[in-house]
């Protein structure tokens, strides 16, 4: 079964909180709280960036005969840089294995078939270490404009130069992120789970297919369910 990549990347997008993120991350008795901005909702379709007037005069030019019709979006970086990171995967994928029409085509099945289920947490770092690398690099990025293989062994150094004291404090915010990881994964495990028995119950109150297998193939070729789905609720 794909499983979810969770590569750092400091330039990646940061997900806006809203109002319901907000009120859950609130702390209660001092428990921590999911941090449901960092879990959003996959939408039934695909986000895109919007035509510009030129891309739609173009489009109503290439279709203008009454016999024609308007094919679906193959998409595009500026439309794959909104999905979740296991879109992105999956579509890229595809590419190579087929073509961009053939991924877009898949993508949007992806999308309509995991509506409604949350993306599963960012996983945190592997050390206190990795932490503190992962902002070092990104204010060095930050100030001089790129972030060469060679500026590893600068931060390195930064963090032998630091005094246990300080080294402590990252540690202590290390540990204070693998707890915040808990509560993330123990909520979406369980939300994911009820979000499953839901879909099931809708499949079989509608008379639509169950089985993973033929639901895949009955809309695309050449692909099985453990590729296709990254979390199975059947």
């Amino acid at each position: 079964m794909m499983k979810r990549s969770n590569d750092d990347e400091p330039e990646a997008k940061e997900p806006t909180p809203n109002r319901e993120s907000a009120k859950k991350q609130k702390v209660d008795d001092g428990k921590l709280q999911p941090q449901l901005d960092l879990m959003p909702k996959i939408p039934s379709t695909p986000p895109t960036v919007p035509l510009t007037q030129a891309e739609q005069d173009e489009l109503k030019r290439k279709y203008r005969h009454t016999w024609q019709t308007i094919p679906p979006p193959v998409y595009r970086s500026k439309d794959y840089n909104l999905w979740p990171k296991i879109a992105y995967t999956i579509y890229r994928s595809q590419v190579d294995i087929h073509n961009s029409s053939y991924a877009s085509n898949y993508c949007r099945f992806w999308f309509a078939e995991h509506e409604g289920l949350r993306e599963p947490p960012p996983k945190p770092p592997r050390s206190a270490y990795a932490e503190f690398f992962r902002v070092k690099k990104h204010e060095w990025f930050l100030e001089h404009g790129k972030f060469t293989s060679k500026d590893n062994k600068k931060i390195a150094a930064m963090w032998k130069a630091l005094d246990k004291d300080t080294q402590k404090t990252y540690q202590d915010d290390y540990d204070k992120i693998v707890a915040q990881y808990k509560v993330n994964t123990d909520f979406w495990e369980a939300e994911a789970e009820e979000w499953g028995k839901s879909k099931m119950l809708k499949l079989k109150e509608s008379g639509e297919e169950t089985d993973p297998e033929k639901r895949v193939s009955s809309k695309m070729n050449h692909l099985s369910a453990d590729d296709f789905y990254y979390y199975k609720w059947w």
